[in-house]
């Protein structure tokens, strides 16, 4: 057989996230460019009952879904709204005897070499009620990624694994709830994105400033921001290191610090938060410490989100509990 290799088709803007104040749990956001976005959506998607509700649980912060492949399993997998793929690890993908059809390459935006990677057939995947048939995952050998973990995933659910239903993300019930309709841009709370690698991406503002955004449950941290979009007296004070990321491919400071001023998405308004900062990435990135304060609802044939509050309070991003002792060192 002969197998089709593309290169540079598959791009990780995140990586294994060891924070001294986390868990040092993976996270993994892989991208699509956007003529193989189709192979990731399904051919075919159906729903036992009108709406179905997938339990899931959260593991450091991440939402981890029994899931069966071809029928066998279940395995733990975890759903991430920043991945255009769905990854299957190579143990696993041995283990069920998986199609080879492919190869590629991934890598992250710091340029690093990349990585080359198998590209497999998953003929069905289900999560409670939702069986979806027919699409393509990728695979390589994760394992250094989760040597910190008892029962480490199998793999990530792609963000495409949903693309013709409603998707409701519900942190107040563990689950995430599918159904047919669509959202409508006049509704409250509702906003347009664009998907040009495969993932949802908007605007949010920065002390007003509009900044492209990324919307990530596999990220455990509250709000992430690139240094290159904070002008001087953004923040109050210098920013503590309070971990290292390590993608595929690179290792950087992950730092945190006070930003005197306002983050805002969808109406709603977050004041002097702290805010995590990467060096690396040019898009903010909302993950679970600020997408817990809501229902977020994505209608992928429309394009459209919305953030449902889940109290009327206001939503405070505080300053991580470090888990290690030892000086905070400043930048």
């Amino acid at each position: 057989m002969t197998l089709n290799t593309k290169k540079n088709r598959l791009f990780l803007v995140g990586g294994f996230l060891t924070l001294a104040f986390g868990a040092g749990v993976p996270q993994v956001f892989a991208q699509h460019d956007a003529e193989d976005l189709q192979a990731s959506i399904p051919e075919e998607t159906t729903l036992a009952t009108e709406t179905v509700r997938i339990p899931f649980e959260l593991k450091a912060n991440k939402i981890y879904i029994e899931t069966m492949i071809n029928g066998k399993g279940p395995f733990p997998f975890i759903f991430d709204t920043g991945a255009s793929v769905t990854v299957i690890d190579q143990s696993l993908t041995e283990e069920l005897g998986l199609e080879k059809i492919g190869k590629s390459e991934i890598g992250d935006p710091s340029g690093s070499q990349q990585i080359s990677v198998d590209l497999v057939r998953i003929n069905a995947l289900q999560a409670g009620g939702l069986m979806a048939k027919g699409f393509e995952a990728s695979s390589w050998d994760r394992g250094d990624l989760y040597q910190r973990m008892q029962t480490p995933p199998k793999g990530i659910i792609g963000f495409p694994v949903f693309h013709e239903f409603l998707l409701t993300i519900d942190y107040e019930a563990s689950e995430l709830v599918v159904t047919r309709g669509s959202l409508s841009p006049a509704d409250d709370h509702v906003i347009a994105y664009t998907a040009p690698m495969g993932i949802a991406e908007m605007e949010c503002t920065v002390n007003g400033r509009s900044v492209t955004t990324h919307l990530d449950t596999g990220g455990p941290h509250g709000v992430m921001v690139p240094e290159s979009v904070l002008e001087k007296g953004d923040l109050e004070g210098d920013p503590i290191v309070v971990g290292r990321a390590r993608t595929v491919n690179s290792e950087f400071e992950i730092k945190a610090a006070h930003l005197n001023g306002s983050i805002e998405i969808a109406g709603h308004r977050v004041e002097d938060p702290v805010i995590m900062l990467n060096s690396l990435y040019d898009a903010v990135n909302f993950g679970y410490g600020f997408l817990k304060h809501f229902r977020v609802t994505f209608d992928q044939a429309s394009e459209l989100v919305r953030f449902e509050p889940l109290s009327d309070q206001p939503i405070q991003l505080k300053m991580p509990q470090m888990r290690h002792g030892g000086p905070q060192r400043r930048h």
